[in-house]
């Protein structure tokens, strides 16, 4: 077992960091928004590196540093495929993560490669250890590397190059950001699918598996698939819409001090003892549970997070307060944040004013039966996450 500080002073010229318990539990509550395990575990992999590396990146290398897409596409993409694609500046990298305990070659997704929008100058190589806490940058290697050095594995689909061809001084990456040149070889597109072509494949392959259907059909049907924004994110709906049952948390087993995973208490979502006690709601009878709420990059690194406070009350009935706060080191909320509450038919019978920059807060309050099913959405922009709820003693 290593620590991220003695990986550092083992490997000085490359990227040693040490994981949040933050961190993990965001990219552990966003991977859940995936059809199967293994695509679950890919995501989670990814959303480790994306959250940790962009402000180092940004750091090291003295260049913007942002995702090449949306949180919409990324779900999509890592549904399907292993790889996160950047800008540093104004070149293109795809941060590759890996879990294994060794790294003996570097293995890129043909996806990355062969497909000309989505191929890159770099390639970033990451070892993650998300139980001891640390990842690891251990090097890099170049579009060209991998089309003319690289092994290519007709099964898997992959691209691969040993370690004593991969870049591991990543001081030589910075050299090679503030060049012009372009890394990357040029590559034929792919031929466009039909429409009644891409809606039977969506047919076939729209059920969930326990694998990546990225197997399943030629890499020439597969590519101009996954390359169709529009066809990728139906795929991605489908497999999803069919694969998800609704997770609904009992307010009425929290009486019982039962609570439902990724529900944290206030104390624990919160960094310093101010911040809880103004946040806390102090009675005798009051019982608290938090969770961060994921939008992904739409809130740049500042999360926020959903504080439920449930009061016993007579007549078989339970007060409800939700609350939004922020939980990184931002005192307010970004501006435009709304909090609805949605009844068991989907109609809205609370909702807040969006917020403002200068607030600290969002708070709804309403009493509920016994029975009575609801649900928390929370909105930014075209982006809501929404958690659902009971309140069923039985």
């Amino acid at each position: 077992m290593f620590t991220a500080t003695e990986l550092s002073i083992a490997f000085p010229n490359q990227i040693c960091l040490e994981l949040s318990d933050r961190i993990l539990d965001s990219a552990w509550t966003s991977a859940i928004n995936h059809s199967n395990d293994a695509a679950r575990w890919n995501a989670y992999l990814n959303h480790l590196c994306l959250s940790t590396l962009l402000s180092e990146f940004q750091e090291e290398f003295g260049l913007v540093v942002a995702p090449s897409t949306d949180r919409a596409n990324l779900l999509s993409i890592w549904e399907f495929v292993n790889g996160t694609a950047i800008s540093l500046g104004e070149k293109r990298a795809v941060i590759i993560p890996a879990d294994n305990a060794d790294t003996e070659e570097l293995i890129v997704p043909q996806e990355w490669v062969d497909i000309s929008t989505w191929a890159a100058s770099y390639y970033i190589a990451v070892q993650v250890n998300p139980d001891d806490g640390w990842l690891r940058v251990w090097g890099y290697a170049t579009h060209e590397q991998l089309k003319h050095k690289g092994s290519y594995n007709s099964l898997s689909r992959t691209y691969s190059l040993d370690r004593e061809d991969v870049i591991t001084d990543l001081s030589i990456l910075q050299v090679s950001l503030e060049l012009s040149t372009d890394e990357r070889v040029a590559i034929a597109p792919l031929s466009v699918l039909s429409e009644t072509v891409a809606t039977n494949i969506l047919d076939r392959i729209g059920q969930p598996t326990p694998y990546s259907p990225r197997l399943d059909l030629p890499f020439v049907q597969w590519g101009a698939l996954l390359e169709n924004q529009s066809w990728r994110h139906r795929l991605y709906s489908q497999r999803i819409g069919q694969a998800s049952t609704q997770v609904i948390t009992n307010l009425s087993q929290w009486l019982q001090s039962s609570f439902d995973q990724g529900w944290q208490s206030i104390e624990s979502l919160f960094t310093t003892e101010l911040e809880f006690r103004f946040r806390s709601i102090a009675t005798d009878t009051a019982i608290q549970r938090g969770k961060q709420i994921d939008f992904g990059m739409l809130l740049a690194g500042n999360p926020i997070a959903l504080i439920v406070t449930i009061l016993p009350e007579i007549e078989a009935k339970i007060g409800v307060i939700l609350q939004i706060y922020p939980i990184g080191i931002q005192d307010h909320l970004p501006a435009g944040l709304q909090l609805l509450v949605l009844d068991e038919t989907g109609n809205v019978f609370r909702e807040s004013l969006p917020s403002r920059s200068i607030d600290s807060q969002l708070r709804l309050q309403f009493t509920g039966s016994l029975g009575a099913r609801f649900a928390a959405k929370v909105v930014l922009g075209n982006t809501s996450v929404i958690e659902n709820f009971t309140i069923d003693p039985s």
